[in-house]
């Protein structure tokens, strides 16, 4: 990094607006910033190979973590235990991968979902030498086979929903019950796939119908959202999950549908992790 772009970068991370300008400015004075560490303030032993020209980056780069997700980190360290098999579905650039891999230790195993051909470079250049971490370069959906994916510049906002100006691709989907057959039964599972939590619910139906079914943690984008997705997943397990809406501070309150939030559904057997 040069003394001019390094300059740039330092004054970006303490600039309360307009850093991300400055941010882009510094990249195209200095190509060393497409693969630059960035230090996890949840995984400090598991840098990400950052691209600093993707916005998907920047907070991770001025915070070592994602703000409006810092409950959701925190009821995952208070749930997740060494030697657990846990699922990232909508694993993106790796950051909760990284965060599941420091949690469920050499013993365990994360598997990093991400269909996004974009994000899943990404991906496999931070954490792919990671010996308890398996990259799966597919989607999650109610069957397996071939989905179109819309990609817009912003790469956490990739979606199987059509997005205005977004490049469209053809992705290799399966069923997360596929997935469950070849690694292992999960006892964890996050799902961030911007609106296409119905079809991964269904297509893990076999994994959610045993006794010992996943905790999940799951982003609702809406109410209509929130709603539909606590109802199939009711309906897949015959109500065996207890719903809670997780704060921002890591409390947990009750299930209501208003809005956009990170939700937690608890089935019976991981409520003592929960009190510990």
């Amino acid at each position: 990094m040069n003394v001019l772009s390094g300059s740039l970068l330092a004054i970006s991370r303490l600039m309360p607006r307009g850093y991300w300008p400055m941010m882009q400015i510094a990249v195209k004075l200095d190509s060393s910033l497409r693969d630059y560490r960035i230090s996890l303030a949840r995984a400090p032993e598991m840098p990400l190979r950052a691209d600093l020209g993707q916005s998907v980056f920047v907070q991770l780069f001025r915070q070592g973590c994602i703000p409006h997700q810092r409950g959701l980190d925190i009821i995952c360290q208070r749930l997740i235990r060494p030697g657990d098999v846990v699922f990232d579905v909508g694993a993106n650039i790796g950051y909760t991968t990284a965060m599941f891999a420091t949690l469920i230790g050499p013993s365990g195993k994360v598997l990093g979902v991400e269909p996004s051909p974009p994000s899943f470079s990404l991906l496999w250049r931070s954490l792919s030498t990671v010996e308890n971490i398996v990259l799966v370069n597919k989607g999650l959906s109610d069957r397996a086979g071939e989905l179109t994916f819309y990609i817009p510049s912003w790469l956490d906002r990739a979606s199987f929903t059509a997005i205005p100006n977004a490049q469209a691709v053809s992705v290799s989907v399966v069923r997360g019950d596929e997935l469950s057959q070849i690694y292992g039964q999960p006892q964890f599972v996050k799902i961030d796939t911007e609106g296409h939590e119905l079809q991964v619910f269904e297509g893990l139906r076999s994994t959610l119908a045993r006794d010992d079914r996943p905790i999940i943690v799951f982003e609702a984008l809406g109410a209509e959202e929130t709603r539909a997705s606590v109802s199939a997943l009711s309906k897949a397990t015959s109500n065996a999950y207890d719903i809670r809406r997780i704060r921002l501070d890591g409390t947990l309150t009750k299930y209501d549908d208003a809005g956009t939030s990170d939700l937690l559904a608890l089935p019976s057997w991981a409520s003592s992790r929960l009190q510990s």
